[in-house]
């Protein structure tokens, strides 16, 4: 099943030259994998144009530090292609975050912007070191966008405000 994805994936890389998207004062505006309009609030988030690094669209990094960290907000794009489903782009999404030892909540329905979309919290400890992930599965026209907002664990009830705010703004 995995190799199926992965197959589909470098088809749609290899058939479509790299055409990042385009950052308009506090917006990205995507249109490789389907359009994805993702702005930063306030100016809050600096944006970067993370297309053409495999999966990746976009990474917003917090202007401010929150706890000393800043939190980051990382979209990616999986192609709806060779019959992929929105339930398998989530089961693929948490298998490889269970690889890299990451402990998972349940997958839960939210609505953000009047959209349905599926969320689930991810916690990776590493020694001393705690990150909380909460990650979104959007379907989009013509990809399925992950959406990963992370934050060290002392800043992350802080940084909830601010990642909601992002994807309740989000357009696709």
């Amino acid at each position: 099943m995995i190799k199926k994805w992965i197959t589909a994936v470098v088809a749609l890389l290899v058939a479509f030259p790299v055409v990042g998207g385009e950052i308009i004062g506090n917006t990205y505006i995507g249109e490789k994998h389907g359009y994805i309009e993702i702005n930063s609030p306030d100016g809050k988030w600096q944006i970067q144009d993370r297309e053409g690094q495999g999966t990746q669209i976009a990474q917003l990094a917090l202007k401010d530090q929150i706890s000393g960290s800043r939190p980051t907000v990382l979209f990616s794009a999986i192609p709806k292609g060779a019959g992929i489903t929105a339930d398998q782009v989530l089961q693929w999404s948490r298998e490889a975050m269970e690889k890299q030892g990451m402990e998972l909540g349940q997958i839960e329905p939210v609505r953000f912007g009047g959209k349905q979309v599926y969320g689930f919290q991810a916690t990776l400890t590493k020694g001393t070191v705690k990150v909380e992930q909460r990650n979104y599965l959007i379907e989009g026209a013509k990809s399925y966008f992950l959406v990963s907002c992370t934050a060290l664990s002392a800043a992350f009830n802080a940084a909830k405000p601010l990642f909601e705010e992002v994807m309740e703004k989000l357009k696709y």
